[in-house]
């Protein structure tokens, strides 16, 4: 149990959740992609290059995604604590009163804000794969 009173697994499946479609587009699909910017032969755009990267980092390092995840829902509960009032996070007792609504609208804020994130990094990751074949039909258009 948090300090909320809520059991901490619905943080954790809720990141994870909203996270996951990122890793997934990360490690299968961008390295698809990759391969087949490579038969272009051209100089890909700087936010193509950057998935690209960011797909190889999560294909070469999987092993450091749930280290990663551990950090992430450690760090989101210490600043949704401080941003929400409350400066004592090492105080793991529930808190009684209003503090405690406080301190749950602190949770739900910062889960919507992953959630939020995650589908703008999956939005953000499908716009760059595709800039290259826009430009590419421009190209065979001419």
């Amino acid at each position: 149990m948090n300090r909320k009173g809520l059991p901490m697994w619905r943080e954790w499946l809720t990141v994870a959740a909203a996270w996951t479609p990122v890793v997934l587009l990360l490690g299968w699909v961008v390295p698809t992609f990759a391969e087949i910017f490579q038969n272009f032969g051209g100089e890909l755009p700087w936010p193509t290059r950057w998935v690209v990267v960011a797909g190889h980092f999560v294909v070469l390092r999987w092993w450091a995604i749930p280290a990663v995840f551990l950090m992430v829902v450690s760090l989101q509960r210490i600043v949704g604590a401080l941003v929400f009032g409350r400066t004592d996070v090492r105080n793991t007792r529930q808190v009684p009163g209003e503090e405690h609504v406080h301190l749950q609208k602190a949770a739900r804020w910062v889960l919507c804000i992953h959630v939020a994130g995650a589908i703008i990094a999956v939005a953000l990751i499908i716009v760059a794969l595709y800039v290259p074949i826009f430009a590419l039909g421009e190209v065979a258009g001419n």
